[in-house]
Parts: structure tokens; C-alpha cells; sequence
């Protein structure tokens, strides 16, 4: 390569990256004047934002984990309560298993069972993924 190409070189790529940063302002500018109709929304406005438009701001119907679902004897008397939603009750389980420390320091995605977790797990231990999989048992579908 020659000495005298490199300044050439240079002021190429500089010229290109100067026309890439007016392109976008020469564009809008395009844009702009023609959307100059107040009938149509300007590029920058969002669909949602038309006159006649209205969002729900709830949603109607729960989905499958916000369901509240009846519970078996033995869940029942663990919770303390006859219905309950998926998450609710993984919530409650994840809560009982910190306040009586039944983490395993070594591995902790493993939780080892106390008497009233074995009797609703069925199992010594289980994995912090497995809970939702052994509890699905202890729901009545109605």
C-alpha cells in the first residue's frame, strides 16, 4: 500500500459517515412535508394513540397460573386455605422452605424435606424445578 493512499482512505470513510448522519435528518425533513395532511398521523405518532382507540386496562379473563384452583386434603392443610393459584401456592411452598432453612448449603436448587414436605412431596428431596411438577398432583381439576 502506498503512503499517499492512506489520507485518501481516511477522507473517504470520513465523507461516508458524514452522509450517513445528514441522511437521517434529510429523510425526516422528506417525511415531514408529506405528512403535511392532518388527516394522517405523523411517522412519530403510534397507532394506538388515535382518537377512537381505548385500551383494556384489565385483563378479563386470569390465566392458567392466576386461576384459582381446589386443592387436595393434603395441600389444603398445608396452605391453610381450599383454593389456591398455581403461583400462589408456589409462593407459600418457596416462603415455608426459607423460614425453616430446608436449603441445601451446598446445592442450592435442592431442597431437602422436612416431615411435612415429605408428606406432600412423597420424597426425601427435591429440586427447586420439580416443586411445581409434584404439586400439580394436588390439584383438583373441577
Amino acid at each position: 500500500m502506498r503512503a499517499g493512499m492512506v489520507p485518501l482512505a481516511r477522507a473517504a470513510a470520513a465523507a461516508a459517515a458524514a452522509s450517513r448522519k445528514s441522511a437521517p435528518k434529510q429523510a425526516a425533513a422528506a417525511a415531514g412535508k408529506a405528512h403535511s395532511t392532518p388527516s394522517q398521523p405523523s411517522p412519530k405518532q403510534s397507532v394506538s394513540s388515535k382518537p377512537g382507540a381505548s385500551k383494556p386496562t384489565t385483563r378479563t379473563k386470569p390465566n392458567a397460573f392466576q386461576t384459582p384452583l381446589s386443592l387436595s386434603p393434603t395441600l389444603r392443610d398445608f396452605l391453610g386455605v381450599s383454593r389456591s393459584s398455581r403461583a400462589d401456592t408456589m409462593k407459600k411452598v418457596w416462603a415455608y422452605i426459607r423460614e425453616n432453612k430446608l436449603q441445601s448449603t451446598d446445592l442450592k436448587s435442592m431442597v431437602i424435606c422436612d416431615e411435612k414436605l415429605k408428606v406432600l412431596f412423597g420424597q426425601d428431596s427435591a429440586k427447586f424445578l420439580e416443586i411445581p411438577k409434584l404439586l400439580n398432583a394436588h390439584y383438583i381439576k373441577e
